[in-house]
């Protein structure tokens, strides 16, 4: 059986390291040119801005995924999950996907459409890589809604 959690796949890491790198970096080279007075005035502001700059683009790329992380949460807590139960249909998965790539699996279910990729929110697993969903089984999920897509919270496997 599987229930929701959150992903956090080398997108998010890669973008937590680079924002605090950058926001390190920018502060500290700041900081040594103000401390130093090597520079003019005007060339230091705007190497303060640029940190800046940076550290807004770099902390919107890491809390747009929390932020959907704490919506989906939200839907849970308030019972606002839609169940649909039935056989996996049209079940299609990349023959060798790899690690770069922006691979996805879909199938239908009772007419409802699902798809999810590795480096997303909700049910991720890709059948090569331990998935539970199979072409033709029975299966029950829970979803929301979310962005045009069907975010899968639960499955579970009936026999």
């Amino acid at each position: 059986m599987y229930t929701f959690e959150f992903n956090f796949d080398y997108h998010f890491i890669i973008a937590i390291v680079l924002t605090l790198l950058f926001t390190v970096f920018s502060f500290l080279f700041t900081y040594c040119n103000l401390a130093i007075k090597r520079r003019k005035k005007r060339v230091t502001i705007s190497i303060l801005v640029m940190s800046l700059v940076f550290l807004v683009i770099g902390y919107l790329l890491i809390f747009n995924d929390v932020i959907e992380y704490f919506e989906i949460k939200n839907e849970i807590y308030n019972n606002r999950i839609s169940y649909v139960e039935g056989y996996v249909e049209n079940f299609s998965t990349p023959n060798n996907p790899s690690f770069w790539t922006h691979e996805h699996e879909e199938f239908d279910l009772e007419g409802i459409h699902f798809i999810y990729y590795r480096e997303s929110y909700g049910y991720t697993q890709m059948k090569n890589n331990g998935g539970i969903i199979r072409e033709n089984s029975r299966i029950k999920i829970g979803y929301i809604e979310k962005d045009e897509r069907n975010v899968i919270v639960f499955i579970q496997i009936i026999d």
